[in-house]
């Protein structure tokens, strides 16, 4: 079974409770779930937060949606993702954060697909915009992980055991062609967070019910017709060192599938807009 398992908690130091500020009438939380819920070969998604008291508001709504919450150790996310998975019987696992509203579902499932194909430990992708895509775990690759990692950094950075020692496992990584990587769709700060905003107030206002089923070309198309091209593109986005480094790290994996970007999205387009 393929599992998703989302990331989250309200303890954020940049923006607290991020994972329960409305976005166009939703909780920021809701938004993923409602992606997440539209990954092909999927079959079921776990919300793994901590068991610390600001966390129950997330917990209560994301249960209130149907969707089974783990809670463990606030410092150890490496260790919910085991648990989660290992209690589900789960072959592989998507790892999906909470502060990405934009995740692309096509993309993803479309990865799923080639992950499970080459019965790879560790698959992640490149080319899709900052916040839109994933990572996929083999349950060995997460078992190992949390059996054999130490130190608080591979406790707090899901994948940075197997980066750190990829001779390990059959690990692969997906560069999507044309690229756009240096886009961000993520929320970690206010200002990310009125950036998203506004655009999902406005795209959404076009499309009123079917924002959520928009893929990432039906956004990228919208980014550019709604003019909000180079505020999405920030000139200092906010990375932080560690996710550098892992990327870094994601780069050296030696199997790479080029795939082009229209053959994930051969059919995506949006409808007519209306010029008034």
């Amino acid at each position: 079974m393929n599992i998703a398992v989302i990331q989250a908690r309200m303890a954020s130091r940049r923006l607290p409770g991020k994972a329960m500020l409305e976005i166009i009438g939703q909780p920021l939380i809701e938004h993923v779930i409602r992606r997440a819920s539209r990954i092909e070969g999927v079959a079921k998604i776990f919300l793994a937060t901590s068991k610390n008291h600001e966390n129950i508001p997330l917990a209560e709504f994301t249960e209130s949606l149907g969707i089974e919450v783990y809670r463990g150790d606030e410092d150890n996310v490496l260790e919910r993702f085991y648990e989660v998975a290992k209690g589900a019987t789960a072959q592989n696992v998507i790892r999906l954060t909470g502060d990405n509203p934009l995740l692309d579902f096509r993309a993803i499932g479309y990865i799923l697909g080639k992950h499970q194909e080459g019965k790879y430990d560790y698959t992640c992708v490149s080319g899709l915009p900052v916040g839109a895509g994933a990572d996929i775990f083999s349950f060995k690759a997460l078992e190992e992980s949390y059996c054999c990692g130490n130190g608080k950094e591979l406790c707090d950075h899901v994948d940075l055991y197997v980066l750190e020692n990829l001779e390990r496992f059959k690990a692969m990584r997906c560069i999507i062609s044309p690229g756009f990587g240096s886009c961000r769709w993520t929320v970690d700060d206010p200002d990310d967070l009125q950036l998203i905003r506004g655009f999902c107030e406005k795209a959404s206002a076009q499309f009123p019910g079917v924002f959520d089923a928009l893929d990432a070309a039906q956004l990228i198309a919208l980014v550019e017709k709604l003019d909000f091209k180079l505020r999405m593109q920030p000139v200092n986005p906010n990375v932080s060192e560690k996710n550098l480094y892992t990327e870094q790290l994601a780069a050296k994996i030696f199997t790479r599938l080029e795939i082009a970007f229209d053959k994930i999205y051969p059919k995506s387009c949006i409808p007519a807009m209306d010029e008034d």
